[in-house]
């Protein structure tokens, strides 16, 4: 009878924790399937509620058990109740902690939900933004070429409208000077009431000793009203140096407006279209000086330097685009290609103390040199004129 019990026991006890394992293993896997539905942590608050639930039920049922059973099953049941009672205790305690950890691990998984929406939503932002720069990128590639596309032609346009203007002062130019020289010469011709004083003049301009002063017809002998203005140009031309009377013949460049741009010497005893012209630098170099002052009286007048650039840009062209004209050898190192070409700059950007200098630089020169300046410029000029003997002959 003894080992009935005892088989009877072992066998109760195996069958009970074999069957607890099978349940817990079959709960979990069917959690697994309805995963989408719940969570591990809902299914084993679940399970450890229903194992509590039928633990306490057994209880019950042994204890009603005890009180009908015989004095020799007593033992069997109090061993069941025993082990009952520790399973509720222990049930009760994981019941606790898996409670907070479920409650937890919830709250995790929302976060977790929430989270994973907000990248979500990042994600298809980067996108956008990457689509919406790649279109940026290529609309900058389109403007970048019809930038470049626009410079080209408003250079081309800019280059074109130079090569005009300097074609209409270089015909203005000529135009000036063939009606100044034709002038000059009637009035030679007017004055000359006899033969005799024909022949006086033209065995005078022969001499190539004493060179004869061509009279400057085109240039009134009032010095205030020496060129015809409008506004307020008209005040700062009458400021303006009027041209000296020289022993060299000259002839006077000007502009429609009367405003004068240069003297050249020359040689009388050359046919016109064969001349060369020699720029009086000493002129110019006072107008720039006079102009220079002025502006610095009133530098808010921009006309001031314009008028000098002007001056500037007529000899600088002449220099380039025409073989008749030269520069006077005697001050070559300081007025020269190269110096009208920063003087032209200077003038444009309005650096004042370049302009200064160049000037100082000039008349410092001349004056150091004297009466050698007068010979040196006569004798450039009788080198110009045997050379042209040399190749006529």
């Amino acid at each position: 009878m003894e080992n009935m019990e005892k088989t009877w026991d072992t066998g109760t006890f195996t069958v009970a924790s074999t069957g607890n394992k099978n349940r817990i293993y079959n709960a979990l896997i069917k959690s697994d399937a309805v995963k989408d539905k719940d969570n591990l942590f809902e299914v084993s608050e679940r399970m450890v509620e229903r194992e509590k639930d039928n633990s306490k039920k057994a209880l019950e049922e042994l204890w009603l058990l005890k009180k009908t059973s015989r004095d020799k099953e007593l033992r069997t049941i109090d061993m069941l109740i025993e082990y009952y009672q520790r399973k509720v205790d222990s049930v009760r305690q994981k019941e606790e902690r898996l409670k907070n950890i479920g409650g937890e691990s919830i709250k995790l998984i929302e976060e977790k939900k929430k989270l994973q929406q907000e990248l979500l939503s990042i994600s298809q932002e980067l996108d956008s933004c990457v689509q919406e720069i790649s279109f940026l990128k290529a609309k900058q590639e389109k403007l970048k070429a019809k930038e470049e596309e626009i410079r080209e032609k408003n250079e081309d346009i800019l280059a074109k409208l130079s090569g005009n203007e300097n074609e209409v002062m270089e015909s203005l130019s000529d135009i000036i000077l063939t009606r100044e020289e034709t002038e000059e010469q009637g009035s030679h011709l007017s004055r000359s009431t006899s033969a005799m004083e024909q022949a006086q003049a033209i065995s005078s301009i022969a001499t190539p000793e004493t060179p004869i002063a061509e009279p400057d017809n085109a240039l009134p002998s009032e010095p205030d009203t020496a060129v015809k203005s409008d506004g307020n140009l008209e005040a700062i031309y009458k400021t303006y140096k009027p041209v000296e009377r020289s022993r060299f013949p000259k002839s006077i460049v000007k502009t429609d407006r009367g405003r004068i741009l240069g003297e050249y010497y020359y040689d009388p005893k050359v046919y016109k279209n064969s001349r060369i012209y020699l720029f009086n630098g000493r002129y110019f170099i006072d107008q720039v000086k006079k102009g220079l002052d002025l502006f610095r009286a009133d530098t808010l007048n921009e006309a001031i330097l314009n008028d000098v650039l002007l001056m500037a840009n007529d000899i600088q062209n002449r220099i380039k685009t025409r073989n008749n004209i030269l520069l006077e050898i005697s001050t070559n190192e300081i007025l020269n290609p190269t110096s009208l070409d920063e003087l032209v700059e200077n003038l444009r950007t309005k650096n004042l103390d370049a302009i200064e200098e160049l000037c100082k630089r000039f008349n410092k020169k001349v004056e150091v040199m004297g009466a050698n300046y007068e010979a040196m410029l006569a004798e450039q000029l009788n080198n110009i004129a045997a050379k042209h003997t040399d190749n006529v002959s």
